[in-house]
């Protein structure tokens, strides 16, 4: 495996090695590592020299070749001492095989799928401060061990538990900077004192999945200064780190949050005895009522790792709910006797919620049965969608939208997706929302409260904001371009002039 060099002195200097660089010492140094000049000298397969003044020595840099050897461009100064250059050798050969075995073990906990705890945990072994996995928006996942002993005043004082949001340490205007400084950093790390801890340094580095940023690792100097060898081993897990996340598709299932028989259920994957285990879980009864809230985000492309710190930040928001991943979208249960969304005090302290972390959320209709989720997710997910895509709208401004709100857009919605919807349309309906004039256009609007408010002219004048004689006016006009009478229709031709109304209102 390809290890840094600064890895290596470290590690000889820790197996009595003396190391000094060229630059600091002119002399040539028995048992010494110098940085090798890649100009002087055009090795271009060989990464690691082994200079010594006894040509026998070539078969032993033959073997660390053999051994795959790629450690950065250097020269060990062993003098013309067999035994000495021996000695060293074997010692880089044991600290390569020790970081192999390592990172072996690393990519095999990934390829098991072992919850991310453990994976950085194993990582943390090999870094003298412990680490912290943070997703894009600065939410932390997981902490490695290593954190027993906090320092007082630091961010881990401060922040002693996992997916909390560093917004809590940094002030609005620091993180700002902070994050400004990571992006221009790229995948190189940043170093810096935070107002609120100046004693000491904090380490941060950015995650990517091609050019979007996925999240962070951050440290701080509790155990001792960052060096060189330290901060390569941090970047050696954040390419693992970069890799898991790329390659787990389903690397939100290593969490606790997603409920798997939920998730399999709204995404049509019915499995009777998984359902009765999880009604028994949380003391439910089959008959019990539900609603389904699904939560959209600004720029839905996020990483798996921001769905899953999404997710444990609706679960402390909903303890008592079942969790799962529609469509990209987090949807949740929430049975009705434990968050009955039509009191004003559950609305509003969602609202609140939602207002913090910029969520939008959708709700279903009530429904008797958990099992029947699968037929109501789609309700969720529109409403969802539809509160964060009209958001400056009347239905969006209060990013809570319940699904009957939308119940007919959605339908039209559906229908248009698959064929044209115009054919569904009256004619005369059609001519009028396409006319040039605007007393013409609002006469549809008109029939649609009219119809819709049970044909009362004062509930639907109300409705409207108009004088009761405008409305009687115009739908004096319909019925005249219409050529019927409203009270001697049948309830079919009611009903297709209504929905009509409702087509020529979204096209």
């Amino acid at each position: 495996m390809k290890l840094s060099l600064s890895i290596i002195i470290e590690k000889l200097k820790e197996k009595g090695i003396t190391v000094e660089n060229r630059q600091q010492s002119e002399g040539l140094i028995q048992g010494a590592v110098y940085p090798y000049d890649k100009k002087q000298f055009e090795i271009q397969d060989i990464s690691l020299n082994i200079w010594v003044f006894d040509k026998r020595n070539e078969e032993l840099l033959d073997i660390l070749i053999e051994n795959g050897l790629k450690a950065g461009y250097c020269y060990i100064f062993c003098g013309a001492e067999m035994s000495k250059s021996e000695m060293v050798i074997q010692m880089i050969s044991s600290i390569m095989d020790e970081f192999s075995f390592w990172k072996e073990q690393i990519l095999l906990k990934m390829l098991e799928r072992e919850d991310i705890q453990s994976i950085i945990d194993l990582m943390a072994t090999k870094v003298r401060n412990p680490f912290s996995l943070m997703d894009g928006n600065g939410f932390i996942l997981v902490r490695s061990k290593g954190y027993e002993t906090i320092p007082k005043g630091t961010i881990w004082d401060t922040m002693n538990g996992n997916y909390l949001n560093i917004y809590d340490f940094y002030s609005p205007k620091e993180w700002k900077k902070i994050r400004s400084q990571m992006d221009l950093a790229g995948h190189r790390h940043v170093l810096f004192r935070p107002e609120k801890d100046s004693q000491h340094v904090y380490y941060a580095i950015n995650l990517y999945d091609q050019n979007l940023v996925i999240g962070s690792i951050g440290a701080l100097d509790n155990n001792g200064p960052f060096s060189k060898g330290q901060i390569a081993i941090m970047e050696m897990i954040r390419d693992m780190l970069e890799l898991y996340f790329r390659t787990q598709y389903n690397a939100v299932e290593s969490g606790t949050i997603i409920t798997t028989a939920f998730n399999r259920l709204v995404n049509r994957d019915y499995d009777v005895n998984a359902i009765r285990k999880l009604l028994n879980k949380y003391h439910w009864k089959s008959e019990d009522i539900f609603y389904l809230i699904a939560f959209d985000f600004p720029d839905m492309a996020h990483s798996e790792m921001e769905l899953s710190s999404f997710m444990n930040l609706i679960h402390m928001q909903f303890p008592k709910s079942v969790t799962g991943l529609y469509n990209k979208q987090i949807i949740i249960a929430v049975r009705k006797l434990d968050y009955d969304l039509d009191s004003k005090r559950q609305r509003e302290t969602l609202q609140k919620f939602l207002l913090q972390y910029d969520f939008y959320c959708g709700v279903s209709y009530s429904f008797r049965g958990l099992e029947n989720s699968q037929y109501f997710c789609e309700q969720s997910c529109y409403a969802a969608s539809f509160a964060y895509q009209n958001e400056d709208s009347e239905e969006g401004n209060l990013r809570i939208l319940k699904y009957k709100d939308v119940q007919v857009k959605h339908i039209i919605n559906a229908l248009g997706r698959k064929e044209e919807v115009r054919k569904y349309c009256h004619p005369a309906i059609l001519m009028l929302k396409e006319s040039r004039k605007k007393s013409d256009q609002v006469l549809p609007d008109c029939l649609k409260s009219f119809l819709a408010n049970g044909r009362s002219i004062a509930h639907a004048a109300k409705a409207l904001g108009m004088h009761r004689n405008t409305l009687i006016y115009r739908l004096d006009r319909l019925e005249e371009i219409l050529d019927v009478r409203f009270e001697y229709l049948t309830d079919d031709e009611l009903m297709g002039l209504l929905l009509s109304c409702y087509i020529a209102g979204e096209i």
